[in-house]
């Protein structure tokens, strides 16, 4: 009952020169020659059996994962994140636009407090 319903896959090929290129995800028109060749005898990491090949591959991909994770780790440390989160500073954009907006009221008294009586306030007749 099961085998009725499954489909076999077939990828069929009209002569010995038309290669589906299955890992890509997309059929590829035009190969060269030099393309021809690794199709047709791929470079091998040493395996004898399909498995010990995807073994190889595996250990050499968690390799490579791992020392690109060292490198990533050496170039992204610093005091305002604690692995992989950000805790941040005393500093903002925030805080920074406070201390202008303040800066800004207490410079604006401060020179109407000195500037009374030279540059406003100086009003003859009232006082």
């Amino acid at each position: 009952l099961i085998r009725d319903r499954m489909k076999s896959v077939i990828v069929k090929a009209s002569d010995d020169e038309d290669m589906v290129p299955i890992l890509s995800g997309r059929r590829k028109t035009g190969f060269t020659a030099r393309e021809y060749g690794q199709l047709r005898n791929p470079t091998l990491l040493g395996g004898k059996t399909i498995g010990e090949e995807l073994a190889i591959l595996k250990e050499r991909y968690d390799d490579a994962e791992k020392r690109a994770m060292e490198t990533s780790d050496r170039h992204f440390v610093s005091e305002n994140w604690d692995g992989d989160v950000y805790i941040g500073s005393r500093w903002n954009t925030l805080s920074v636009i406070y201390m202008i907006f303040m800066l800004s009221i207490f410079g604006s008294m401060l020179f109407a407090w000195l500037s009374f009586g030279h540059l406003w306030g100086v009003t003859p007749g009232l006082y």
